[in-house]
């Protein structure tokens, strides 16, 4: 990010305006341990303890502080990052700086495309944050609100074009493959003719126990099944997700013709039509986008984190086993009695 110093005194807009509420946020992590304190007698008497009281009034202050912004800064502000200026007439501001947002698109080439976007607001030369959108070549961007909304209409225009470009590619990209799996096309015209195979058909039906479908080649996640009640070992079989294009044309007149997309996840299969797939698609989208705040959130949480005390869990299951079979004594001892009194 380029710095320029003033040779003049330059009024700034400064997100200074905030003291009041940083005070009040002072007066509110101040106040917790009472209030977390009154509030756990009144509700939760049982649980109450002036140290757990305590622990919960600090982590709530923890929280709290954490997401307040350093005095001076903005809350997008890359912590230590931003630059203190002076000038020659004394004249001082901050140059505020956000984080760096990197997208480096895959590349046989000694230099791949290497995309950089980043927040930023230098009050001596800015009349607003700007976003600076640069290349590893050393083009930039400098794009005001506006303009990052179109450069982002924009990026989702490149990759609806990419989807496409991919899409096209796979329908082809088995002939160049060596191990890649035999379609209609490579094993020739008289196959394709006497199986009514599309060119992209891999299916074999030579055999008695071959298909009467046509059938493209599976796409599939890297990532291999995640199923919790499935061993490890078991689910690195099976794919996360998996999707393949399925024509039934056999006696078509009488029959008629079905094209459905066969998507897998997991050990499930969901047989679609080419509009329902496209309607799972869509969805999929969206819910990565709520997926990335779920994990955005669960990483935050995790940060406390830990690992318990393996001695203390040995007493707590100890604690449980002796609670058991005292519990199952007095069950065995009230069924003896009642027993007792039958038979007299």
């Amino acid at each position: 990010m380029q710095h320029i110093v003033p040779t003049s005194t330059e009024t700034s807009t400064r997100p200074d305006q905030r003291d009041g509420a940083r005070l009040d946020l002072a007066r509110v992590i101040e106040a917790l341990p009472d209030a977390v304190a009154t509030a756990m007698q009144a509700v939760l008497p049982d649980q109450y303890t002036p140290e757990l009281a305590a622990q919960i009034a600090e982590d709530a202050a923890a929280q709290l502080a954490h997401k307040q912004p350093s005095p001076g800064h903005f809350p997008w502000c890359r912590p230590g990052a931003c630059i203190a200026h002076t000038a020659d007439d004394g004249d001082s501001w901050t140059e505020h700086i956000g984080a760096e947002h990197h997208v480096v698109f895959p590349s046989s080439a000694e230099r791949p495309l290497h995309l950089v976007a980043q927040l930023g607001y230098d009050p001596n030369c800015d009349d607003a944050p700007t976003v600076h959108l640069s290349e590893d070549s050393g083009n930039v961007s400098f794009l005001d609100t506006a303009s990052t909304a179109l450069a982002a209409d924009r990026a989702g225009q490149l990759a609806a074009t990419l989807r496409e470009l991919h899409g096209q590619m796979s329908r082809t990209s088995s002939v160049f493959r060596d191990d890649g799996p035999l379609t209609a096309q490579l094993r020739g015209a008289e196959w394709m003719a006497r199986w009514s195979c599309p060119p992209w058909c891999i299916s074999e039906h030579g055999d008695r126990f071959g298909m009467d479908w046509h059938s493209t080649a599976p796409v599939e996640t890297t990532l291999r099944d995640i199923d919790a009640s499935t061993p490890e070992s078991e689910n690195a079989r099976i794919p996360f997700l998996a999707a393949r294009i399925v024509l039934s044309n056999d006696k078509a007149q009488a029959y008629g013709r079905e094209t459905r997309v066969w998507l897998d996840y997991g050990t499930t299969t969901g047989e679609l039509t080419a509009a329902k797939a496209r309607e799972v698609l869509t969805a999929m989208r969206g819910f990565v986008i709520e997926l990335e705040a779920v994990v955005d959130q669960a990483e935050e949480i995790a940060m406390d984190d830990f690992d318990g005390d393996s001695e203390i869990a040995r007493l707590d299951r100890e604690a449980g086993d002796r609670d058991i079979a005292r519990r199952t004594a007095e069950l065995e001892a009230k069924a003896d009695a009642i027993l007792a009194v039958a038979r007299a």
